[in-house]
């Protein structure tokens, strides 16, 4: 994730609007058969790649996502480990 290209960074994004692109994006990958449905088995992938997806877009908007102290969240631990 060193080399990043030069794209523009989305501004306003909270960290609930990251986790729902996230959503979309594996989403997406299931309708095209590149993640396997998952829903009502007891198969975790699907959220694995959504964990995965919302780990990179936060990595690289991390200067741009707002997260609001009133945000209680198990993933504002790993957030803010990864901001740092």
């Amino acid at each position: 994730m060193e080399n990043k290209p030069n794209y523009p960074v989305p501004t306003g994004l909270t960290v609930d609007d990251v986790r729902d692109i996230a959503i979309n994006i594996v989403n997406n990958f299931v309708a095209e058969g590149l993640v396997p449905d998952c829903t009502d088995t007891d198969n975790e992938d699907e959220f694995l790649y959504q964990d995965s997806v919302f780990d990179t877009l936060m990595h690289r908007w991390r200067s741009q996502i707002q997260i609001p102290e009133w945000y209680d969240h198990k993933d504002v631990a790993n957030i803010n480990k990864s901001l740092k």
